[in-house]
């Protein structure tokens, strides 16, 4: 109990020895204790000048960093470890050497980022004249100017912005290379862009008005069907109705390489749904997961090249309501294969193959000639 109320410092100054110190503290504790500057003063004030010039070469560094200096200084044997710090260590190997591999990949002309708060970090200095852009999803500011935005891991950017908005990227001198681009709630023709179009970049337009494919169906219509059947409207009349109100965009979905389930060969999806179609999607999916079928390279090859993808759904008619009858992925840009979306009750629920019907216990790859 005594050693609890102890501060920090009067623990460190109770330590004689490197030994005595992972006795005392925890690995995150001396993590902190480095960033503090505290145990540099106290690997001083013990005569051990080597240390302190390795924890002082580290101090101010990310977590990991510090964390690996640590268990060289103290010589830690790992194996020794409690689960929980080793797993803390186990990842800041993992982060180190994806970091290393990150740096062979990439050029030393630009500033290297993995995080939004990274990227930020690196467009407070205004000589920053290219970033790479690593793996995740990022937000740029559409005021800065003679910038190059390279992409490693299938990096993807999002570009916000509505009403009349005209955005001169080949003017400003904003170029593009190795990403997805998403647009949202801009037309094509208010973006110009000729210059990365070529820079192995995949770019997509989200058009927030647009709720099919081709553009056939008004959104006011589809409202208008989803309030179901009219008075002055047979049962027969409505679902008849309901034939046109296929390949409707209800979401889209972000693929990631760690939603993909190897033993199944199927992909996890985690849409971001259009909220008009709130109930018929809660209806539908009552909580399940979904899924679709796709052997490994094919999926490999997909999230490389259309991480972005729109969900479809075909929708009917129960007596007087709405509803959806199936959803699915239309690649290529509505030109390549359908996948068929399945919903994934529990674990047990796993079942492969047609005839499957609309239960939502299988996965499918259905072919454009039977969509």
């Amino acid at each position: 109990m005594e050693n609890e109320t102890k501060s920090a410092e009067e623990r460190l100054n109770d330590c004689l020895t490197l030994a005595d110190l992972h006795d005392t503290f925890t690995l995150r504790e001396l993590v902190v204790l480095t960033q503090d500057g505290l145990l540099g003063k106290w690997l001083n004030s013990n005569f051990l000048e080597p240390q302190a010039q390795m924890m002082s070469s580290v101090r101010g560094q990310n977590r990991d960093v510090v964390l690996l200096a640590l268990c060289d200084m103290l010589e830690i044997d790992v194996t020794k470890l409690s689960d929980y710090e080793a797993g803390q260590v186990a990842l800041a190997v993992k982060n180190e050497r994806k970091k290393r591999q990150r740096e062979r990949e990439c050029g030393t002309d630009g500033v290297i980022v993995t995080s939004q708060s990274e990227f930020l970090e690196a467009l407070n200095d205004e000589n920053t004249k290219k970033v790479y852009m690593c793996e995740e999803n990022f937000l740029i500011p559409l005021n800065r100017k003679n910038i190059t935005y390279d992409g490693r891991g299938n990096a993807l950017i999002n570009v916000w912005a509505q009403g009349d908005t005209n955005l001169d990227f080949d003017g400003n001198k904003v170029y593009f290379y190795n990403l997805t681009i998403v647009f949202h709630f801009l037309e094509p023709r208010q973006v110009k862009i000729d210059h990365s179009r070529q820079n192995n970049n995949h770019i997509v337009f989200l058009h927030r008005n647009r709720i099919t494919r081709d553009g056939s169906v008004q959104l006011h219509e589809m409202t208008a069907f989803l309030d179901g059947r009219t008075p002055f409207e047979s049962a027969h009349d409505f679902a008849e109705r309901a034939k046109r109100f296929h390949e409707i965009i209800v979401g889209r979905a972000y693929l990631k390489d760690t939603d993909y389930d190897l033993w199944h060969e199927a992909y996890f999806l985690h849409p971001i749904w259009c909220v008009e179609f709130i109930e018929s999607l809660r209806s539908y999916l009552q909580g399940a997961k979904i899924v679709f079928s796709i052997p490994c390279e094919e999926a490999k090859e997909l999230f490389e090249r259309e991480r972005v993808q729109f969900i479809y759904a075909d929708f009917g008619t129960d007596k007087d309501d709405a509803l959806i009858i199936r959803l699915y992925l239309h690649v290529d840009g509505g030109k390549g294969k359908i996948y068929l979306i399945r919903r994934l009750w529990s674990a047990s629920s796993w079942a492969f193959g047609s005839g499957s019907g609309d239960a939502g216990y299988g996965l499918d790859l259905i072919s454009e000639d039977n969509a």
